[in-house]
């Protein structure tokens, strides 16, 4: 049997996407997606359908607490993977809460 696993990110901005704040995110975004494409255990990406790149899946939805910041964009991939794509030690472990929204530093600029 043929094992896969999809994965799909998403994340809120703060402000509208063309917000200077954002610009570290965007600056990293093109050199991240070709990273991911050129990884282990990679099969594909759904792209966008206004955008240059893969072709999408279909429509794109958002989870039901995104909050539209004004632009009704969201940074979100979704993308198709073989099994064996983490590998001891390298599986992703995360322990314990995040910090409170109000906690959190999300008006400082991507470094």
């Amino acid at each position: 049997m043929a094992y896969r696993l999809a994965l799909y990110n998403f994340g809120m901005f703060r402000r509208p996407s063309d917000d200077p704040v954002n610009r570290g995110f965007h600056d990293r975004n093109d050199p991240n997606l070709r990273a991911v494409e050129a990884s282990d255990g990679f099969i594909s990406r759904s792209g966008y359908p206004d955008e240059p790149g893969p072709p999408s899946w279909g429509v794109q939805v958002f989870p039901r607490f995104f909050v539209d910041n004004g632009d009704g964009w969201a940074p979100s991939t979704l993308s198709l993977r073989k099994r064996g794509f983490f590998r001891p030690p390298e599986r992703p472990q995360f322990h314990g809460r995040l910090p409170a929204p109000d906690r959190l530093n999300v008006d400082a600029p991507c470094a």
